[in-house]
């Protein structure tokens, strides 16, 4: 479970439409209030339709991607508390080697309450990739011949993200960034061996998020302004 911090800020931040994250079910009853407190204005909105201006690759203020780099969970809270999210005084994210994050409540929370919140304009959303770098026609072209465009969201979210890595210390999301997995244990990060391991739908789950990943990469070729690597 090393994604459990994405499910619990990047889950949200991902997503497209919900802002916030309700205890078990039922969000219609929920009524309790929420941390808020005098917090600094966000800087996020101003890089939703910025140009694109990525990092060389050596300089030191990109993001270390290497397997075992330490993932920086405080600094990551604290970003997202003076720009906006709001937690119930009973969450709180933690671990127990360092590497695998993930939520827990420090006390009784009824069903329904709201347990986290974050403000539209820190979402990284394919319609804000789509608007910010434009269609990609060559990309577009190559993801339907492969899985039909029911598949161009996801390109697009991913493209921001790995626009976003680039950037480094200059992406108003890199605290986030910064605190994610560098290692994954899911079914895009298996290998041809490992799904002969699972059961059969299982095998067959995973090697569907594979080719859902190679072909994005693969459309990656038609992006002129992200590098290679």
């Amino acid at each position: 479970m090393a994604t459990r911090s994405t499910i619990v800020y990047g889950g949200l931040i991902l997503c497209s439409t919900a802002s916030i994250a309700f205890a078990f079910h039922n969000p219609a009853a929920a009524n309790t209030p929420i941390i808020n407190r005098h917090r600094h204005s966000s800087p996020l909105k101003q890089s939703c339709c910025s140009n694109t201006a990525l990092h060389n690759n050596n300089n030191g203020y990109t993001i270390d991607l290497s397997e075992n780099a330490n993932r920086d969970i405080n600094t990551m809270h604290e970003w997202a508390y003076n720009y906006g999210v709001q937690q119930h005084e009973g969450f709180s994210l933690t671990s127990y080697d360092g590497y695998d994050f993930f939520a827990m409540a420090g006390a009784d929370i009824p069903s329904g309450t709201c347990v986290l919140y974050v403000p539209a304009n820190m979402y990284l959303t394919s319609y804000g990739s789509v608007e910010e770098f434009g269609r990609i026609e060559g990309a577009e072209k190559l993801i339907k011949s492969l899985a039909g465009e029911e598949q161009f969201p996801l390109f697009y979210l991913f493209l921001k993200v790995l626009v976003e890595v680039e950037r480094g210390q200059d992406s108003p999301w890199y605290h986030w960034l910064n605190s994610l997995p560098r290692m994954f244990n899911n079914g895009a990060s298996l290998t041809p061996s490992c799904y002969d391991c699972l059961p059969p739908l299982a095998s067959k789950l995973s090697m569907a998020e594979r080719v859902k990943h190679i072909n994005c990469k693969q459309a990656l070729k038609s992006v002129e302004f992200i590098s290679e690597e």
